[in-house]
C-alpha cells in the first residue's frame, strides 16, 4: 500500500490575526488579504490532486476551504475535532491584555501543559491529545490516500510536535503561517516533507 499524504493548512489571515488578537474558538473573518491568500491556496490545490477534504468548524477555516472546494469538486468533511485551542478568558484579547489582566494565568498557561486557564479554556495537554486523536483517526480512515485538512496555527503546533516529539512547551523551530502547505507522509512512521510552503502566496516577490 502507498504512504498515506497528509496536507494541513492553516486558514487565512483573519482580522483578528491582523491585530494579534487571540481569536481561539472565537471567529473572526478572513482579511482581505486572507481572502486572497484563500483563493491563490485554491489555485495551487487544485495542481496537486488530492482525496478528500477535512475542514474545522470555525468560520475561518471553512472560509479558506470553501475555494478549494469550489475548485477541485472535493466536498468539505466538517470536523468539530479540528478547531482550535479553546482559551476561556483569553479569547478575543491582545496578547498585550492578557498580560495586564490575566498575566498569572497567562504564565501557568506557558509553563503548565496541564493547566486550563478560566472561563472554559482548554490544557496544552487536553488539545494536544484531542488533534492528534483527530489527525490519525483521518489518517487510519483514509489509508494510502491524499488528505487535505484545513484548521489553524495549533492544529499545526501539535502535529509538529507530535511528528518531531518535541514538548509542549518546548521552543518550536518552524512559524505557522497563514495559508501555508505542511505536509506529512506516514507510512511505518510519520515523517515531515514539507513545512511552512506559501510559494502560492508570492506574486512578483509579494503576498
Amino acid at each position: 500500500m502507498p504512504a498515506t499524504r497528509l496536507t494541513v493548512i492553516r486558514h487565512g489571515e483573519t482580522e483578528w490575526n491582523a491585530v494579534q488578537r487571540w481569536a481561539n474558538q472565537l471567529d473572526s473573518a478572513l482579511s482581505p488579504l486572507g481572502l486572497r491568500q484563500a483563493y491563490r491556496l485554491a489555485s495551487r490545490m487544485a495542481e496537486e490532486p488530492f482525496d478528500v477534504l477535512f475542514c474545522s468548524s470555525l468560520g475561518r477555516a471553512i472560509a479558506t476551504a470553501t475555494p478549494i472546494a469550489e475548485r477541485t469538486g472535493k466536498p468539505i468533511q466538517i470536523l468539530n475535532e479540528l478547531q482550535e485551542q479553546a482559551m476561556g478568558v483569553f479569547a478575543g484579547l491582545t496578547l498585550t491584555e492578557i498580560e495586564s489582566q490575566y498575566g498569572q494565568e497567562l504564565r501557568r498557561h506557558r509553563s503548565e501543559p496541564d493547566y486550563a486557564v478560566d472561563g472554559g479554556g482548554e490544557s496544552s495537554t487536553g488539545f494536544f491529545e484531542r488533534t492528534i486523536g483527530a489527525l490519525r483517526q483521518i489518517v487510519d480512515q483514509n489509508p494510502g490516500r491524499r488528505i487535505v485538512a484545513v484548521a489553524h496555527g495549533g492544529t499545526l503546533d501539535c502535529l509538529f510536535r507530535y511528528v518531531t516529539g518535541i514538548g509542549l512547551h518546548a521552543p518550536r523551530p518552524v512559524r505557522l503561517l497563514n495559508a501555508s502547505i505542511n505536509v506529512v507522509e506516514i507510512g511505518d512512521r510519520w515523517m515531515i516533507r514539507t513545512w511552512g510552503d506559501v510559494s502560492h502566496l508570492q506574486e512578483n516577490g509579494r503576498t
